[in-house]
């Protein structure tokens, strides 16, 4: 029987060599789906920015250290060096060595955290044959700066749930060079099908997933080893369960090896377990997670399929006016409650050496960023230091 090769570069499968078949014998090597990862995304080298934004009238922290949930200070400055927060306090007092070094002159706007979306879907479901790999990356990274420009510097972009490995490992390497040409800082999450068995997802889409991928999204409709076999099948990846059962009881001994859950009533939730993502359609379960001590991310699971958001802001209002939360907890979860679901402590909130993802707001408080949900909030967005808008 012949060898089987690489519809691409006509590589011969070896042991060293896997490949990964779909429908009509059509395969790929993981080095093809690699140099698709290159070819989709620009070649820059990023800049490691310096600059110091002044007139800051509110700076919200989100750090509880200096006090209540938005860490607030007032008429501040802050320094950025090498894309990293290394000063911030009054103007009059930051030293004398960061002087010379380029200004952002916010005049007395407000500064808040980039803002994390914890769960977006701008590829939509799983990628149809036929598709062109450059046009499904335009039309993502289109829709990324959107989101962007309004203050969203993060998202954990799902993809995939179908069955054809092929276009499974397409929309993977698609979505893995969305980062660099929409300026923002994509972590992608491959979603399981249901329709794959345990030998298919070990022997064949964990290894694609686990060097094109961060996490699996794994559902649970109420079959606990199901479940667990899943989640050993797709190790090392770390796993977002989201929970089908109105009672979770198959999802509950596997929590733990979680990153985040969606859709686990509160009262199964404990402040110590994987952050809840909390669709923005569905609020009230986010002022139950708040209740029970379990901080919630918020998301507006963004699909160009049935809904497609730019930003956050029709997300905090529903937070504030269906769930009721406070504008302190609502902006908590759509930046450091974001970042913790995806399993990213070092963002969604501004302190010393922490990354320089900062939203400047057109307005000099952070509630400002309500005031027109479905408008353009921010008048500067920062990642990594560098400015984007």
């Amino acid at each position: 029987m012949p060898s089987r090769r690489c519809s691409f570069c006509g590589a011969v499968a070896t042991p060293a060599r896997r490949l990964v078949t779909g429908p009509d014998d059509v395969s790929i090597c993981m080095s093809c789906a690699e140099l698709a990862v290159e070819v989709f995304a620009e070649d820059v080298t990023p800049p490691e920015p310096d600059v110091v934004l002044t007139g800051i009238s509110t700076l919200a922290t989100m750090d509880h250290r200096r006090g209540g949930v938005l860490g607030a200070e007032h008429d501040v400055a802050v320094v950025v060096r090498r894309g990293r927060v290394v000063w911030l306090g009054t103007h009059r007092d930051m030293p004398g060595a960061y002087a010379g070094l380029p200004e952002m002159a916010c005049e007395g706007r407000a500064v808040v955290p980039g803002m994390v979306d914890a769960a977006v879907s701008v590829l939509g479901g799983p990628v149809a044959g036929g598709r062109d790999p450059s046009d499904l990356a335009d039309e993502g990274a289109a829709a990324l700066r959107a989101m962007v420009d309004r203050g969203v510097t993060a998202v954990d972009l799902r993809v995939g749930g179908g069955l054809d490995p092929v276009l499974e490992t397409m929309s993977l390497a698609v979505a893995r060079s969305l980062g660099e040409r929409a300026a923002a800082r994509v972590s992608v999450s491959w979603r399981c099908s249901d329709g794959h068995t345990p030998y298919q997802l070990k022997a064949v889409m964990a290894p694609t997933a686990a060097r094109l991928a961060r996490f699996v999204v794994v559902e649970c409709t109420g079959d606990e080893g199901r479940l667990g076999e899943t989640l050993s099948a797709m190790e090392p990846l770390r796993a977002r369960i989201v929970c089908r059962e109105p009672e979770p009881v198959a999802c509950l001994p596997h929590l733990a090896r979680a990153v985040s859950v969606e859709g686990v009533p509160a009262h199964c939730l404990a402040p110590e377990g994987p952050p809840p993502v909390v669709p923005w359609w569905e609020p009230g379960a986010a002022r139950s997670a708040w209740a029970v001590g379990a901080r919630p991310a918020l998301a507006s699971f963004s699909d160009p399929a049935s809904r497609l958001l730019a930003g956050m802001g029709v997300v905090l209002m529903a937070a504030i006016d269906l769930a009721g939360l406070g504008f302190e907890q609502a902006l908590w979860s759509v930046t450091r409650g974001g970042a913790l679901a995806g399993g990213d402590p070092d963002r969604g909130w501004i302190r010393l050496g922490g990354p320089a993802d900062l939203v400047v707001i057109d307005g000099d408080r952070p509630e400002d960023l309500v005031r027109r949900p479905d408008g353009e909030p921010a008048w500067g967005v920062l990642v990594g230091g560098v400015e984007i808008r």
